[in-house]
C-alpha cells in the first residue's frame, strides 16, 4: 500500500518536473525566484542508451568521430581507453592458437552521456545531424524548488 502512494507519488513529481521544464524552456529561462525568496531552476539532461542492435553502428560512429579510445575492450582481461589495437591483437592471438576469446565491449554510461552530449553541441553548431536514435538519446527536465 505504501509502495502504491510512493510510486504515484514519483510519477506526479515527475509530471510535475515535466510540465515545469517544458514552460521554462517555451519561455527561454532557466530559473527565476519567487517573492518569498523561493527559486526554481531547470535543466535539461541527456541520457544514451545504446541498444543491442544499434552497438555495432555506435561504435563506428564513435571511431569515425575519432573517439574509439572511449571503447573499452574485455577479453578474459581488461583493455582500457585506448587500447583497441592492443585488445584486436590479442584477439588475433588467441584465435591463431585455436582459442575462443570471449570478447566484451562497452563504454561507461557517464562516459557515453557526456560525449554524446558534447558532440550533439558540436554537431548543431556545424548544421548537422547527430544520429540520436542509434546512440537511444532521451532528454529529461530536471527541476529544483529550493526554498528560502
Amino acid at each position: 500500500m505504501h509502495e502504491k502512494a510512493v510510486e504515484d507519488t514519483t510519477e506526479e513529481i515527475q509530471s510535475l518536473s515535466e510540465t515545469i521544464g517544458t514552460y521554462l524552456k517555451e519561455k527561454n529561462l532557466t530559473s527565476f525566484k519567487l517573492t518569498d525568496g523561493s527559486s526554481v531552476e531547470y535543466n535539461e539532461k541527456l541520457r544514451a542508451n545504446i541498444k543491442r542492435e544499434n552497438i555495432r553502428e555506435a561504435y563506428e560512429f564513435i571511431r569515425t568521430e575519432g573517439a574509439g579510445d572511449l571503447i573499452k575492450n574485455e577479453i578474459k582481461m581488461q583493455f582500457g581507453k585506448g587500447q583497441d589495437q592492443d585488445a584486436e591483437e590479442f584477439k588475433t592471438f588467441l584465435k591463431d592458437k585455436g582459442l575462443v576469446p570471449m570478447e566484451k565491449q562497452g563504454i561507461a554510461w557517464n562516459t557515453l552521456d557526456a560525449w554524446c552530449r558534447e558532440t550533439i553541441e558540436k554537431y548543431a553548431a556545424q548544421g548537422k545531424a547527430f544520429p540520436e536514435e542509434v546512440f537511444g538519446i532521451f532528454r529529461y527536465h530536471d527541476v529544483k524548488i529550493k526554498n528560502k
